[in-house]
């Protein structure tokens, strides 16, 4: 494994930088889990982030806090939102590494639908690929 993701894969939360269309960067902090050399993240598919990767696959990651304080430099990544094909597969990588965290969102994301009478969110996986040799 990639040293670099490996110093990722102790933290809970990456910063992830993603760049609008005349190049301006903002970063959000989300949740994140490894499946080999991928990183996967999860996000709503309306959400700024899932845009932004649609429009320009470029992304800068570091490990951070859950305010998005960054622990580390960023480092720039490839990014894409999966076919549907792979939600499955990058759903149970995410539950898996928040074991009781993930399915407590997906149902308070449930009830919310429920109380508010909403369409359910469309939700999307991220792959990120690190740039760059590893080392």
């Amino acid at each position: 494994m990639d040293t670099r993701i490996a110093a990722l894969a102790r933290g809970r939360y990456i910063s992830l930088t993603t760049y609008r269309r005349d190049g301006r960067a903002v970063a959000t902090p989300v949740w994140f889990a490894l499946d080999g050399s991928r990183i996967i993240v999860w996000t709503d598919a309306a959400s700024g982030k899932a845009k932004r990767v649609r429009a320009n696959g470029r992304a800068a990651i570091a490990a951070s806090d859950g305010r998005g304080r960054t622990r580390q430099p960023p480092m720039e990544a490839r990014a894409r939102v999966l076919p549907e094909s792979e939600f499955g597969r990058a759903n149970g990588i995410l539950t898996a590494k928040y074991r009781w965290l993930k399915p407590l969102v997906d149902r308070w994301t449930t009830l919310n639908i429920a109380i508010r009478r909403k369409p359910r969110p469309v939700e999307v996986y991220i792959e990120l690929q690190l740039v760059g040799d590893s080392e």
